[in-house]
């Protein structure tokens, strides 16, 4: 995630995605479930693909690009 260059509360938002996900047992046990899809929304060339790589590797997922 140091990788990205984004704002803080949009890398705030980007952790509380990895949290959500890397605690999901933990949020299950209390009958919540983690986000299964985000939308990244922007201008071609903002990085949105390389936003999704990069929460991809850092949840060890893979990462599918349809154009």
């Amino acid at each position: 995630i140091s990788d990205l260059v984004v704002s803080d509360s949009q890398k705030i938002k980007i952790n509380r995605i990895l949290d959500e996900f890397k605690n999901r047992d933990k949020l299950q046990s209390y009958g919540l479930s983690h986000r299964r899809k985000i939308l990244l929304e922007g201008a071609p060339g903002t990085g949105k693909t390389f936003t999704a790589s990069v929460i991809a590797s850092e949840l060890n997922l893979p990462l599918f690009v349809v154009q």
